[in-house]
């Protein structure tokens, strides 16, 4: 298993599954476009969009399911994972930017 950290947006609203045993899980696919320097151009520029679904279970997905939704900001911590040949984060972790979240006054 391979540890890795992404920040991007949701590509759409989160996916919610509970099993019968009342266990939650979540996933959702994160967005990641890299800002990459062009030298024979002299400017930055998108680089390759990757696409990374992402998965998360138990208390991290509930609040997940609550807090997150199309075009959210998030950076996801967790291992890479591999589910019928597909590769995709197993979250441990995820951040939101504070400066999305209204402070209270």
């Amino acid at each position: 298993m391979s540890s890795a950290a992404l920040c991007g947006r949701l590509a759409d609203d989160p996916v919610t599954v509970t099993d019968q045993h009342g266990a939650t899980s979540v996933r959702f696919t994160l967005v990641h476009v890299p800002r990459i320097y062009s030298r024979s151009e002299d400017r930055w520029i998108n680089g390759e969009t990757i696409t990374m679904p992402v998965l998360t279970h138990g208390l991290l997905a509930e609040q997940a399911a609550r807090t997150l939704h199309a075009a959210s900001q998030v950076m996801v911590i967790g291992e890479l994972r591999s589910y019928d040949g597909t590769t995709a984060i197993l979250a441990s972790d995820l951040g939101m930017p504070l400066s999305a979240v209204p402070s209270p006054r």
